[in-house]
């Protein structure tokens, strides 16, 4: 900040002539002065949770900025098969084919989610460089909606339960197939 002041001739009220008396006014030199702006308080949203689906504590949807979410999409069902990489596909009819849909790690890892799990959700179709459709959101995981997904056992840590009572296939003498895979 530069501060310039000049000296001027000032006349008294009696009619003479001051030369050397500075005035009571300086300009800045290079900046404007600035008024105290009064911004409003905006209050800060609390972080989204993995799905992004919460209602804040005043009950207002927060919007989620969704990056291709003025494409068309399509509620796509699939099992999921994981690649080396941490990425996988979701397969329509349990085989590659040109409906495959491609999901990213990170929501593989957000929703802890399995080979095998049936994942469903709102997908778009590929783009011009893309070969798969991509998967923008997940919506359900073997059924389940995925708010409501806890988690989930391992299963080579599940104990089996072995069955003590037998059921009995006999219905007659008709059926001889029944009677058959009875012995």
């Amino acid at each position: 900040m530069v501060r310039k002041t000049t000296k001027t001739s000032v006349v008294d009220e009696k009619g003479s002539e001051n030369i050397n008396k500075e005035p009571d006014i300086s300009s800045f030199v290079g900046e404007k002065p600035v008024a105290e702006e009064v911004k409003p308080f905006v209050e800060e949203r609390p972080p989204l949770d993995p799905v992004g689906y919460t209602m804040a504590e005043n009950n207002y949807p927060f919007e989620r900025n969704i990056p291709d979410a003025n494409l068309p999409t399509e509620y796509i069902e699939g099992v999921l098969d994981i690649a080396n990489e941490g990425s996988g596909l979701l397969r329509p009819s349990f085989s590659s084919s040109n409906r495959d849909i491609y999901i990213s790690s990170s929501q593989i890892r957000r929703f802890n989610l399995r080979v095998g799990d049936m994942v469903g959700g709102q997908a778009r179709t590929p783009k011009e460089n893309e070969r798969f459709w991509g998967l923008l959101k997940v919506e359900k995981v073997n059924g389940i909606a995925v708010e409501e997904l806890n988690e989930r056992q391992d299963f080579d840590s599940m104990t089996a339960i072995y069955p003590d009572k037998r059921i009995e296939l006999t219905t007659g003498s008709e059926p001889l197939t029944t009677r058959v895979i009875d012995l």
